[in-house]
Parts: structure tokens; C-alpha cells; sequence
């Protein structure tokens, strides 16, 4: 029973394990495949990156025949991909390369390495070799026989040729540095690795002398060592340094010399280093030494001669000034030198004005020297002028050859002037005597009918027509009177009478006097802290009068005078006092018509005139009272530009007892009735009389601001009910100018002219030029009113 039993269970085991067996085997059969499709996959993978690769990759038999190529070594080698599968490697490899690469193959065969990489060159199809860098690997299979190589070819063409250009480079380079002229060193750390031939030669190292290695400080003097060990310190830290400079180096021998050296920061492939370049300045130092000694020599006597010396090239180049020729053309040494000779030194005709020639050209032309017949003007840099006499010569070598040219010239310019003074003193002082004499019996005679027309005018019977006579009589006797003051002035009686007083002021009280009615505007620069003068108020008076009024005759179409002062405390460099001490200079500038060169020296004498109704008097009295000062009196012109006159006044020891007048502040002025006057006393006169008539006013200085008034006010919906105007504004916009801009803003505008001058056009038919009437000056307040009232009713 029990036997079989066993069996049942046996049967029954085996039944209940089959649906297990089939689920194994089913799970067996679905990994393969999947295993399968990985590998597919897996080989998909590699062809794709195996063809599409960007280096050369191929499979070689044991054989060395190509089995698999992917395109980029095809590229590379220039093949199609049949004709590579025909080959083998052995038959495109360069035969230098050959025997190294089939050991490799060999060793791997045989199992002694697993892989390989070397450079090695292939032939393209064209014939042309290529370097690459090969990569090789075996594939054996499962019992180990080689199955195939498989090969990464890289391209490095490009970087073995730029390798060998390199070496090339390199090696002309070493060729070059070793055979250079100027001695070479390089160092690293204060110690030589490299010096070429020259430097051998420059610091007589001997044959077999190793210098590598030895430190940099023993070839410099002991009294160098210090600054060149300070410069390696600084450039290795990065700091600033010298990149060339001169010292004294030490050769092998102990010898020592001038020399030149540039240093540069190098980075070497093996680390930084400093390159140095040497050159013995040695005969440099021996020119250069004899040359400075000569040149001393040469520049204590030019710098000891009185007059001006120029030195040029061949060219015309300068090359030399000496102190007098700095002084006297404006330009220092450093600035001239290079400068065209034209450039620095500027002469023109003292006749005419002509720019003419150097003499320094007519000696370089002719090869012998020259000099001026007449003496010339000379332009400084600054404008300044001087008449000078000059010669020139040329400047020869050994060979006679010239070199180039020397030219000396003086400034005769005081001399000149001291001559043209005392032929002017020599006139004034003969026409004194002659004018002193005539000017004290004139006015005995003046004083007689001057006294009597006086007496005559105080009776109080006289009647109004004789009164009139008598009146004009008297009119008569006072100019007269001016005229002998001027005569005077020449001879002795016209002695000054001096006190401290300050110029500004008496200038411009003076100046303005002498513009009434005229169309020159003045301006007055005088900076603060000038000086007073010690002088006679009354007779410097006149003379800034009389230079006033010849600057007005010189602008018949209008323009402006500039009157402006300095203190000097020393000579002064344009005209120098007649002795050291405190003086004080006015200069009178005018933007006239100018004076010819040939007529400026004559304007100071008396009688002499370019003016068809003048005196001839008025200048000439200006420097016989300057001169009475102690004091000096001249002019500079250029025809076209103006005029300016120089004064030189004495400064007073002690301040005025009383100080200068000061300007009122200008008042403020508002109201509806505009008054325009350049004049601030009239301005305030007007205002006044207007207030009185129960008008507000508002005032303007001239006819400019008179219009911008005007326009505001009619902006701000004011308007002026009139306007009373000046006709003349020196220097500025009249009334004529500032009614028609009025006009052109306001039609209606009613416009009243006023002007001391009843000859004006416009004070005689004002409607013609816009004005609604005229109020001629002086006026009072009724003359105020009735024109005003006038034109308020029309």
C-alpha cells in the first residue's frame, strides 16, 4: 500500500508543478528578447556615433585592413569609403612612422599592452601627408582571439604646423638675440639664466666664463647696487619703474662705464623673468661733456654781450637766444628753438610798415655778412613794437661750408625817443619865450575890457539891447581868456601847482564833459588801490580833456573810448620813467581812425594838425604839462585800429586829506510816463517835475532798456500814457533808433523828444521820425507840462 502510495504523490507533485514550469519558460523567452532589442539598440547607438563621429574613427583587421570606416576619416584622408575598405593602414602610413606603429600592433597581438596613442602622419589621396593622433583599442572575443582594432584618428595638422613654425620662429629668433649688436641679458630672481655675444663682449667676460647663475649686482657700480636692487624689488611686486634709464655698470674686469639700459617684464614659459639691454654711452658721455663745456663757453660770452643774439640753422630753424633776445622778441630760449626765424622774429619798415626781409636771408644768400641801413621795427610776442638795428652773418665750419647764420640786433627805441624828446623840449621851449610873452600882454589888454564890460553889465539903468552886447562881449573876453591859458601853458607861469589827487575820478568828470553831444560811448577801467598822483587838478584836468576830444575827432562816426591805470613800481618794460620810483600810468585808448607811422612821432609838436580846423595846440599842451609833472607822455596807433596814449604820472607820497567822491546809488524810478536819459541828474530832474504834475514815472538809462520797459508794460496790460526820450546815448541806443522799435511794437505810442542840440533833425520835424513833439533843453516845469498836455489831448 504505502509503495504506492508514493507514486500518487509523486504524479500529484508533478501535476501541480507544470503551470509553473510554463510561467519560467515564458519569462525566459520574454528576456531574451528583451536583451535582444538592447542590443540592437546598443548597436544602433554605436554605428550612429561611430559614423557621425567628429574625429576619424575605423575598425582594422589583425591584418591592418581597413573594415569600417566613418565619414570624418574619410574627410580627413580625402577617400571614399570603398576606396579606404581596399586598403590597409600600412599602405597609407608615412614610412617614418610605420615601423613605430606596427609594434604597437604587434604588442597588443601578443597581448604584452591593452592600447595605444601616438602621432604619427597618413598620406591623403592627393598625395599631401596629414598628422594625426591615433588612438588604438582590441576587441577579442570570448576565447580570446583578436576580433578587430578600432582606431580614433584626430586631425592635428593645424597645431604640428603652427608647432613647426614655431621652432622655426624660435630658433631665427635665438639666431638673431644671439647675433644682435646691443648686449641682451635675461634674469630671473636677481641671477642671470641668459646673455648674448654683445653682452659678452661689453662686459669682456672670458671664454668659458659661466655666467648663468650669477647675480645680477655684480656687474653694476657699488653706488648703484642700492637703486638697481630697489627697481628689481619694485617691478617684481608690480609697482612702477623705470622702463629706461642711464647708470654706471662694472665689467668682469673690474672697469667701469656710462651706460644705457631698458629693462622689460617678461613671461616665459618656465616662469617671469626681465630682460635687459645694455649700451656703453661711453663716447657719448665724452661728446656730450665736451660739447656742454664749449657751449658754456660760448653761452657766458653771449650772455655777457649788451645786445640781442640770435642764433639759426642752415634752414632758418633758431637754435639760440640769449637773454637780451628773450627779453626784447618775447620768446624764451625753449619756445623759439625749432621756430622758423619769421616766426620769432618779425620785423617791418619803420616808414611805411611793410614787413621786409631779415638781413640774416640776404647774408645766407650772399655767404658775407649785412647789415641795415635804417633801423627797423620789431613785433615782440605780445604785440609790443621797438625799433631796433640789427647785422647778420653766416656761420661756417672748417670746410667754410655753412652751417647757418647769427644775427645781432639792438634796441634803439629810447635813444629814439630821447632824441625826438629833446628836439620837442628844444620847440616847446622856444615857442614858451615867444608864447609867454604874448599870453601876459594879451591879457593886460583882457583884463582892461573884461573889467569895463563888468562894470558895464552892473549898472542897472543899461539898457537890454546894450546888455546883450555887452554880455556877449564878455562871452568873447573868457574865451580869450581859455586861448592865453593855453600859451601859458609853454612858458613858465604855467608852472603846476601840486596836490595829491586820485585820477579816476578826475578822468571821468573830465572825459564826460568833453563827449557832450557826441556819439562816443567811454568806459573806464581802473582796478581798485590805484595810487594817487601828485599833480595839478586844473592842468590834468585839461590835459584828459584834450586827449578826449582828440579821440572824439578821430571817430567822426561814433565809438568808444577805454581809459584804464595801473601802479608801477618800477620801470616799466614799454616806457620806461626817466628814474626809478612809484609812478602811475593812464592809458587813453580810442578805436579811431588811427595815425600813420610817418606822422605819429609829430603829434606832440605845436601847430602841427591833420585836422583842417585845428589848433595844432591841444597835444602839444598835453605833454608840455606832462612833462612840467616829471612825467612822460606817448602814443602807440596803427592806422585802422585806434590809437592809445601812454601817461606817466608821479604817485603822491601821502593820500588826499580828503577822500574821493563816491557815485550816489541810482534812485528807483516807477510810474506811467517813460523817461529815457543817459544823464541820472536829468533822469531825476524829469522825475521830479513829473510828480509834481501828479504823474507816475519809470526811468531807463537808454534807448535798449527804454523799449524793454515799454514792451512789458504793454504785456502787463500798463501801458505808458508817453514817453519822453533823449536823442543822444553815447556809446549806446538813441531815441531816434528807440522810436522806431516802439512804433513798429505800438503804432499809437506817443513820444516826446528832448535834446540840448535844436539842430537835430528830429527837434525840427519830430512827426517825420514818429515823435508826437519836441521839449528841447533846458526846460522848466511849465515847459513840461504844456507839451505834455499837448500831447495828452491829441
Amino acid at each position: 500500500m504505502k509503495p504506492r502510495r508514493r507514486g500518487r504523490d509523486v504524479a500529484a507533485r508533478a501535476k501541480a508543478s507544470r503551470p509553473a514550469k510554463r510561467t519560467i519558460a515564458r519569462r525566459g523567452r520574454a528576456d531574451f528578447q528583451q536583451t535582444r532589442e538592447a542590443l540592437l539598440e546598443s548597436e544602433k547607438r554605436f554605428q550612429s556615433a561611430f559614423e557621425y563621429a567628429a574625429i576619424g574613427m575605423t575598425l582594422v583587421g589583425p591584418d591592418g585592413k581597413f573594415l569600417k570606416v566613418n565619414r570624418a576619416l574619410c574627410k580627413m584622408l580625402g577617400y571614399q569609403e570603398s576606396e579606404l575598405l581596399s586598403k590597409t593602414f600600412q599602405e597609407i602610413t608615412h614610412p617614418e612612422d610605420l615601423e613605430e606603429d606596427c609594434d604597437y600592433v604587434r604588442r597588443m597581438l601578443t597581448g604584452e599592452i591593452r592600447t595605444y596613442q601616438m602621432e604619427k602622419r597618413y598620406f591623403r589621396k592627393d598625395g599631401r601627408t596629414v598628422h594625426v593622433l591615433l588612438s588604438v583599442s582590441l576587441l577579442r572575443d570570448s576565447t580570446g582571439e583578436p576580433v578587430h582594432f578600432i582606431s580614433q584618428i584626430q586631425d592635428i595638422h593645424s597645431r604640428k604646423e603652427a608647432e613647426r613654425a614655431l621652432r622655426e620662429s624660435e630658433a631665427r629668433f635665438r639666431a638673431l638675440i644671439e647675433e644682435a649688436p646691443i648686449a641682451i641679458a635675461v634674469n630671473r630672481d636677481e641671477k642671470r639664466i641668459y646673455i648674448n655675444q654683445a653682452w659678452r663682449r661689453l662686459f669682456r667676460i672670458p671664454e668659458g666664463w659661466e655666467v648663468r647663475g650669477r647675480p645680477v649686482l655684480e656687474n653694476w657700480a657699488p653706488e648703484w647696487k642700492d637703486l638697481i636692487a630697489d627697481y628689481a624689488r619694485r617691478r617684481a611686486a608690480g609697482a612702477p619703474t623705470p622702463l629706461e634709464y642711464e647708470g654706471v655698470c662694472r665689467r668682469h674686469d673690474g672697469t667701469q662705464f656710462p651706460a644705457w639700459i631698458a629693462a622689460r617684464w617678461l613671461r616665459l614659459a618656465d616662469g617671469p623673468a626681465t630682460v635687459s639691454f645694455f649700451r656703453d654711452l661711453t663716447k657719448r658721455k665724452e661728446a656730450e661733456k665736451t660739447i656742454v663745456e664749449e657751449r658754456e663757453r660760448l653761452m657766458a660770452i653771449l650772455r655777457g654781450i649788451g645786445d640781442a643774439v640770435i642764433a639759426t640753422d642752415r634752414d632758418r630753424r633758431v637754435i639760440f637766444l640769449n637773454p637780451v633776445a628773450e627779453t626784447l622778441t618775447g620768446w624764451r630760449q625753449e619756445e623759439a628753438v625749432g621756430r622758423s626765424l619769421p616766426e620769432v622774429f618779425r620785423i617791418a619798415r619803420e616808414k611805411t610798415g611793410e614787413a621786409c626781409e631779415s638781413l640774416l636771408d640776404r647774408a645766407l644768400a650772399n655767404g658775407g655778412s649785412a647789415a641795415q641801413s635804417d633801423p627797423v621795427i620789431l613785433f615782440a610776442r605780445d604785440g609790443a613794437r621797438r625799433l631796433i638795428e640789427d647785422h647778420a652773418a653766416p656761420i661756417r665750419d672748417r670746410e667754410g661750408r655753412i652751417l647757418g647764420g647769427i644775427l645781432v640786433f639792438r634796441d634803439v627805441t629810447e635813444r629814439r625817443r630821447m632824441q625826438e624828446e629833446m628836439l620837442r623840449a628844444h620847440r616847446l621851449k622856444s615857442l614858451g619865450f615867444l608864447a609867454g610873452g604874448i599870453a601876459h600882454d594879451f591879457n593886460n589888454i583882457l583884463t582892461v575890457i573884461m573889467g569895463n564890460t563888468s562894470l558895464a553889465l552892473a549898472a542897472s539903468a543899461l539898457d537890454e539891447r546894450f546888455r546883450k552886447y555887452l554880455e556877449e562881449s564878455e562871452k568873447a573876453c573868457l574865451r580869450a581868456k581859455d586861448l592865453t591859458d593855453q600859451l601859458l601853458t609853454f612858458s613858465k607861469g604855467g608852472a603846476p601847482v601840486r596836490k595829491a589827487a586820485f585820477l579816476p575820478d578826475l578822468v571821468r568828470e573830465s572825459v564826460k564833459f568833453a563827449l557832450r553831444g557826441s556819439s562816443v560811448g567811454f568806459r573806464d577801467e581802473f582796478p581798485p588801490g590805484l595810487w594817487a598822483a601828485e599833480v595839478d587838478v586844473g592842468q590834468i584836468a585839461r590835459v584828459f580833456n584834450n586827449l578826449a576830444l582828440n579821440s572824439v575827432q578821430a571817430m567822426p562816426n561814433g565809438g568808444r573810448i577805454t581809459v584804464s591805470g595801473q601802479n608801477i613800481a618800477c620801470e616799466s618794460e614799454v616806457a620806461p620813467p626817466a628814474k626809478k620810483g612809484r609812478w602811475i600810468e593812464v592809458l587813453f585808448h580810442d578805436n579811431g581812425i588811427g595815425i600813420p607811422s610817418e606822422q605819429i612821432g609829430s603829434i606832440f609838436d605845436p601847430f602841427f594838425s591833420t585836422k583842417s580846423q585845428g589848433s595844432g595846440l591841444g597835444l602839444a599842451i598835453c605833454h608840455s604839462i606832462i612833462t612840467r609833472h616829471g612825467g612822460r607822455l606817448f602814443a602807440e596807433s596803427e592806422p585802422g585800429k585806434g590809437t592809445t596814449i601812454h601817461l606817466l604820472l608821479p604817485a603822491a607820497e601821502q593820500p588826499p586829506s580828503e577822500a574821493p567822491p563816491t557815485p550816489s546809488a541810482p534812485v528807483a524810478l516807477r510810474g506811467r510816463i517813460l523817461v529815457m536819459d543817459d544823464e541820472e541828474g536829468i533822469r531825476f530832474a524829469a522825475k521830479t517835475m513829473f510828480l509834481a504834475l501828479g504823474c507816475e514815472t519809470e526811468c531807463a538809462e537808454d534807448g535798449a532798456q527804454a523799449v524793454a520797459l515799454y514792451r512789458e508794460a504793454l504785456d502787463h496790460g500798463t501801458p505808458f500814457r508817453a514817453v519822453l526820450m533823449d536823442l543822444t546815448v553815447p556809446g549806446g541806443m538813441g531815441g531816434r533808433e528807440a522810436a522806431r522799435e516802439m512804433l513798429a511794437v505800438d503804432p499809437d505810442v506817443r513820444i516826446i523828444a528832448s535834446s540840448g542840440y535844436s539842430t537835430d533833425p528830429v527837434m525840427i520835424e519830430p512827426q517825420r521820425y514818429g515823435f508826437r513833439a519836441v521839449l528841447a533843453k533846458p526846460y522848466t516845469v511849465a515847459d513840461l507840462a504844456r507839451v505834455c498836455a499837448s500831447v495828452f489831448d491829441a
